[in-house]
């Protein structure tokens, strides 16, 4: 049944619900009103991917983007990538400098972590566009924001089922060609019935669904 309280579509799938089309932050507001959160990439895996194969429900019946709970913020050396995001008046927050200075000493994979784990830094280096299974698994942006266990699991799915990933940020021309102004956008996920799944994160002006779930929830 529809929630008239949000004006939204909300159709059931297994054991969460999706609603949408809408811009992130108006859908993230209204979703926590009712106690409710967006999931971010790393929790997505628990919605979206089985052992064997992607959801079909996801495949075959979502062709607009799927939001998630994070961020991309550009600086000139790289990618900050930050869970649950906060906003004010539909605009990120963060910028390169206090996040830079969130970040701890525990580095992994070409990856600098916060200290609890919800701020990420990648440098500029990684591939773009369209990849292989394999090299998605090796991708520090993709590992940045998914941890590098999802980052595996996603690239033998994608590879079990022929679908070619591609993956969508601003690449380091266009941040220098901006003249210190800082780039941020929330990620959408996206899947082709032409066997493409997306990772965007350069898009700005698009709506999305999402997948909700309870807060609290356990994970």
């Amino acid at each position: 049944m529809a929630n008239q309280s949000l004006g939204l579509e909300e159709r059931q799938t297994d054991k969460y619900q999706i609603k949408g089309p809408a811009r992130f932050f108006y859908l993230r507001e209204r979703l926590s009103s009712e106690n409710l959160t967006i999931p971010t990439a790393a929790q997505i895996f628990s919605i979206l991917y089985g052992d064997k194969k992607i959801s079909n429900e996801y495949q075959y019946n979502n062709p607009t983007p799927l939001w998630l709970n994070n961020s991309f913020v550009y600086s000139s050396k790289g990618i900050y990538v930050e869970d649950n995001p906060e906003e004010s008046e539909g605009q990120i927050l963060a910028d390169e400098k206090s996040l830079e200075a969130r970040l701890g000493s525990k580095e992994q994979e070409k990856v600098i972590y916060s200290e609890d784990n919800t701020i990420r830094f990648t440098p500029f280096g990684f591939k773009i566009g369209s990849l292989t299974a394999e090299e998605l698994a090796k991708n520090t942006c993709a590992i940045a924001l998914m941890g590098k266990a999802n980052t595996e699991k996603l690239s033998e799915a994608l590879g079990r089922e022929s679908i070619n990933p591609f993956l969508f940020t601003l690449d380091y021309s266009n941040i220098q060609a901006s003249q210190g102004r800082t780039h941020k956008r929330i990620v959408l996920l996206n899947y082709s019935p032409r066997n493409a799944f997306f990772i965007d994160g350069a898009d700005r002006t698009g709506n999305g669904k999402a997948y909700y779930l309870p807060i609290s929830k356990d994970f």
